[in-house]
């Protein structure tokens, strides 16, 4: 649970350090956590109580995707 925040945190992160391309690889997970933040805000406003696992459950998918894209970053030697 505790990725949610963590998450929205290194997203944040990356899309302000990171520049061309690799931002908008990094804006992918943006866009993806986007449509299941609205789907699940529109589901929960709908009254079901268990549509936010979905956040819950990709959540751990985008920040691992977006750690990969990180450390790729890293490694490929970041801008000064």
């Amino acid at each position: 649970m505790s990725l949610v925040p963590g998450y929205i945190v290194f997203q944040v992160y990356t899309l302000r350090v990171m520049g061309g391309n690799w931002r908008k690889a990094s804006w992918v997970s943006a866009w993806v956590m986007g449509a299941i933040a609205v789907y699940v805000f529109f589901g929960v406003f709908a009254g079901s109580n268990i549509v936010p696992i979905l956040l819950v459950f990709s959540a751990p998918v985008a920040f691992v995707y977006q750690l990969i894209l990180w450390f790729v970053w890293r490694a490929k030697g970041k801008p000064a």
